[in-house]
């Protein structure tokens, strides 16, 4: 059955590997190949043991000897000899990971440019007021002043369309006084940078003025203490023939008011009226509040400035579950629903129970789900001083269930211990970050593009669902997935997005919640997202939404756009995997290379299967030659070589049956 190509190919010569039958094939390169056949007529010794053993250990022999240490040995196949083989590359039906830290997201690399791209688009927000956290220059606030003018009505028409605000405003900056510093040099240091005037309780005065009131307030003990002293840079109206004027006086204030500064807005009669503070720096003046400058690592779980520093990234903790502890609360005290309290030398706290329920009168006779709430509490929890100092201890105070497993986990030490606390330990999200794996800073960041009604609504839409992270997510059975409908691939006007409360809010989308929405859902924003953008050439930011598009692009063509990017990798199946994988290795863009897959077809919908050989095919086009070991008819229909083995399985298999075309 041997045939001759011209152009170049993969020579095999006495494969007898396995059950095969010491027979010659020549693969070509560059194609669609297909391996068909009964289970058991040596497919994967043919395509895994044999051709991708070999071509990942030639590519592995290129190492040095320090390289080589660090993988697997492979062993060299039973073949006569094998030429043209380029290196090799399987994608299985095995999913080997077990670490949590490893989701879909990492395995496919795109959490390694959202960490890049985020900072770019997101926008800060202050915790504590949920202002909008930037840095203003000059011309900004000048710009914020006139529209604040013109929404509080204060603002008349001007010519070129600007708007003038009717009153003068004082542009003012804190300089930090010192103790060891007398008032009158504080003062004359300011007086000989060309400052005239300051505040002083709210009222504008002079140099000399000031220095009797603040000469009084520092010799008045009861006068809480003066730290800092309003310096007034300059008074000025508003007008745009006064725009350089207060341009120059902002910049001046932010150079002595170490990048702080105060619009003050002058009533009738020199009285004050509304202050307005801003910031050069990422900085929340009304709250006071400093914000690091963001870094990629910061948007990393995996990176211990990004992590949350509770669960360290992982999004859960291990911890007691007290619904195991008492696992039947329709048992009364004296029953024992403590469940660890009633053998070994749990039954000491039994008896301690009883003594403190008839201490506080607490009934033991009562099904404990009967119980007051705050009765409950008191079992559980114990006294709330318990352990303040030596008068809140046992026998004076109740030390509660919670108090017994502190004191087993302070004897962990013992091997007799960590079984007993094995029991009744169990994985719950992180009472920090509620499962999103990020630091709090990290989740300050949002996409302010999504606001109120870009955000809620796509719930609406065929196949969609809210996000629960409270319950475990598993994938959709096959009949949700037939109803998802496809995603366009050109940009969406708009991006609805269906969000728990706790990972969305009218303020925007955190990377944590992106990471929570389904892959079709993803790629809406995103290409949402690259459409409001004006494209500029070389622009880093768009380099990096095209590639974010792309990967999501490509899983959600391969069946997968029901997956979250924070899915944990090791709780998906074989064929997720397997086409994760695939993905993965069309976003690295490799040429001239062996792609070994098995079945990646398997648990997919027809219309999924199409869309999963149109990607096999862009694989091939891209410079590979790619080798499927299937069964599905749709893929054997596309491929431009069918390789047949049979007749049988096992003994009787391991022959080339047919060799050609569909």
């Amino acid at each position: 059955m041997l045939k001759s190509f011209r152009r170049p190919a993969i020579r095999l010569r006495g494969v007898r590997h396995n059950n095969l039958k010491n027979f010659d094939l020549d693969l070509p390169l560059k194609q669609l190949v297909v391996i068909t056949g009964l289970s058991g007529s040596g497919k994967s010794s043919l395509a895994f043991d044999t051709l991708f053993a070999e071509g990942q250990r030639r590519y592995i022999e290129t190492f040095s000897p320090y390289a080589r240490q660090f993988f697997d040995r492979m062993d060299k196949p039973q073949v006569d000899s094998i030429e043209g083989i380029p290196p090799a590359i399987a994608i299985e039906q095995r999913n080997a990971v077990k670490t949590t830290r490893s989701t879909v997201g990492t395995m496919t690399e795109i959490c390694e440019y959202m960490k890049l791209l985020w900072p770019q688009i997101a926008q800060l927000h202050c915790r504590q007021c949920g202002r909008l956290v930037r840095k203003d220059n000059p011309q900004q606030i000048w710009q914020a002043l006139l529209n604040f003018g013109q929404e509080k009505g204060a603002a008349s028409s001007a010519p070129n369309g600007a708007y003038t605000v009717s009153n003068e405003l004082l542009i003012t900056f804190e300089l930090p006084l010192t103790e060891k510093l007398p008032v009158a040099d504080c003062l004359g240091l300011v007086a000989k940078q060309g400052y005239q005037r300051v505040l002083i309780d709210g009222r504008p005065a002079r140099i000399d003025e000031a220095l009797a009131q603040l000469t009084e307030k520092r010799g008045n003990k009861t006068a809480p203490p003066l730290n800092s002293l309003t310096v007034i840079q300059d008074r000025v109206k508003p007008t745009p023939s006064n725009r350089p004027r207060f341009i120059e006086a902002c910049e001046q204030a932010y150079h002595f008011g170490k990048g702080k500064l105060k619009l003050w807005q002058l009533g009738t009669g020199g009285s004050l009226g509304t202050v307005r503070p801003f910031s050069n720096r990422l900085h929340c003046a009304p709250c006071d509040i400093e914000y690091h400058e963001p870094s990629s690592a910061l948007f990393s779980f995996n990176h211990p400035v990004g992590a949350c520093p509770t669960c360290r990234g992982f999004g859960r903790v291990i911890s007691i579950d007290y619904n195991l502890a008492l696992p039947d609360r329709s048992k009364t005290l004296a029953e024992g629903v403590v469940k660890p309290w009633q053998t070994g030398h749990g039954l000491e706290s039994q008896r301690d129970l009883l003594r403190a329920c008839r201490h506080f009168e607490i009934p033991t006779d009562v099904p404990f789900e009967k119980l007051p709430a705050k009765w409950q509490t008191f079992v559980v929890d114990g006294d709330p001083d318990y352990g303040k100092d030596e008068e809140h201890q046992w026998p004076a105070a109740w030390y509660g269930v919670k108090g017994y497993f502190r004191w087993l986990e302070s004897k962990a030490y013992k091997m007799h211990v960590r079984v007993l606390l094995s029991r009744y330990r169990a994985y719950t999200p992180c009472p920090t970050c509620q499962g999103q794996r990020f630091q709090p800073e990290t989740l300050l960041y949002r996409v302010a593009v999504l606001a109120k009604k870009h955000m809620l609504e796509i719930a609406s839409q065929p196949g969609s669902k809210p996000i629960n992270t409270s319950s475990p997510r598993r994938s959709p059975p096959r009949e949700e997935r037939e109803n998802i409908p496809p995603v366009p691939s050109v940009s969406c006007p708009s991006a609805d997005i269906s969000l728990s409360p706790h990972v969305g809010s009218d303020k925007g989308l955190t990377l944590a919640a992106f990471y929570q929405l389904p892959i079709r859902d993803a790629l809406r924003l995103i290409q949402t997202l690259a459409g409001q953008r004006q494209r500029a050439a070389n622009d880093p930011i768009d380099l990096l939404l095209t590639e974010v598009c792309a990967r999501l692009g490509y899983l959600n063509d391969v069946g997968l756009g029901y997956l979250t990017l924070d899915r944990p990798t090791r709780s998906l199946s074989g064929g997720e995997t397997e086409r994760v994988n695939l993905t993965t290795c069309l976003g690295t863009r490799l040429v001239n290379t062996l792609f070994v897959l098995d079945e990646p077809s398997v648990g997919l919908h027809p219309r999924d299967t199409e869309r999963l050989v149109r990607i096999l095919q862009q694989l091939r086009d891209a410079g590979n030659t790619v080798l499927v070991v299937e069964h599905e008819a749709s893929v054997m229909r596309a491929a431009d070589q069918i390789i047949d083995l049979g007749p049988g399985h096992g003994a009787t298999g391991g022959e080339v049956v047919f060799q050609g075309s569909y």
